[in-house]
């Protein structure tokens, strides 16, 4: 009987971190976004709520708002161009990349040292 229950924790275990894995869009592939994005199936606006979910909360706690002015379009755009440069690469680079460009186009001198 405990290895019943054993084998029932240990598949409850694998199955949360399935869906754990599932929800978290920046492992995801720059050719995943690609595809997706190609095709607009709901897995394509998953990641792109994942990209706006972690620029927001990153423009949260920069000072200012790097995020002035860019509508998701855009921003979507800008993925897509890393994307499809660099389709090996997670998706939470491209976020990265994007970041990084932002502080460099910064007119606040404090948010290129972040």
């Amino acid at each position: 009987m405990s290895c019943v229950w054993a084998l029932l924790v240990v598949l409850i275990l694998l199955q949360a971190e399935a869906a754990a894995h599932w929800l978290i869009g920046g492992h995801h592939s720059c050719g995943t976004w690609t595809a997706e994005r190609r095709v607009n199936r709901t897995i394509s606006w998953q990641l792109e709520a994942w990209v706006a979910g972690y620029l927001s909360g990153w423009a949260t706690a920069s000072s200012g708002n790097p995020l002035a002015g860019l509508e998701g379009d855009t921003i979507h755009r800008w993925i897509d161009d890393y994307c499809s440069r660099n389709p090996l690469e997670p998706i939470s680079d491209a976020a990265d990349a994007l970041k990084i460009h932002l502080r460099k186009v910064s007119r606040n001198p404090a948010e290129t040292e972040q």
